[in-house]
């Protein structure tokens, strides 16, 4: 027999208001409540492939519009290096921000702060992607690849975000491009994404089991 049990998180603590904090963290960065801020979270690692996010961001060079990495690991130091040489090109290296590991703790305030999600994975392994849930958690619209294992799942293409193919930089700037057009239509998508999440809950998860086990027992 096979029962719905989601792959879950702690919505409410997702979800919890903590929007001073996250504007705090904003004009720390000094981005403007009507600027956009475009986030990464994770493992700074191959898999995940945040230098193609970089690159897509680079060779766009949107105004009024930031990219902030959380999170640390092996191409850290490359991507802070990328971002040293663009300080002889131009000021878009004053729209590239970040914080390095942060605690579970502040993962909330950081997804508040933020107007996009990304996740540019390109594997093998990334079987899900628990920071896709934690975004949705927290009203925010998603950008993922098609490598991404809750892609299918969470991401309702128009509605909540959208979907690019694995390692294919011109597909991530067009999609980057058709959601970054309107501040109005990522704050829809956030709103959709916070109820699409209600039914990836642990009390759905946990009712389900105990209701197979009840019918198994």
């Amino acid at each position: 027999q096979l029962i719905f049990a989601p792959h879950a998180i702690d919505n409410d603590r997702f979800a919890a208001d903590r929007n001073q904090e996250a504007l705090e963290l904003r004009q720390k960065f000094n981005i403007a409540t009507n600027e956009i801020l475009i986030l990464f979270t994770g493992k700074l690692e191959k898999k995940k492939n945040p230098e193609l996010l970089l690159q897509a961001f680079i060779q766009l060079d949107l105004q009024n519009t930031h990219l902030l990495f959380v999170g640390n690991g092996e191409l850290e130091e490359i991507l802070k290096a990328k971002k040293t040489l663009l300080q002889a090109q131009d000021d878009i290296h004053k729209r590239i921000h970040s914080m390095g590991f942060q605690n579970q703790t502040q993962m909330p305030v950081v997804y508040q702060a933020c107007d996009l999600f990304v996740l540019p994975s390109q594997g093998p392994g990334e079987t899900w992607g628990l920071a896709v849930n934690e975004a949705m958690a927290c009203g925010k619209a998603i950008l993922v690849s098609d490598k991404v294992g809750c892609a299918a799942d969470l991401v309702q293409v128009g509605i909540n975000g959208e979907i690019f193919q694995a390692n294919n930089v011109n597909d991530l700037k067009k999609k980057l491009l058709n959601l970054l057009k309107y501040k109005a239509k990522l704050i829809e998508m956030g709103q959709n994404s916070k109820k699409l999440i209600q039914s990836w809950s642990f009390e759905i998860q946990a009712k389900e089991i105990l209701t197979l086990l009840h019918e198994t027992c």
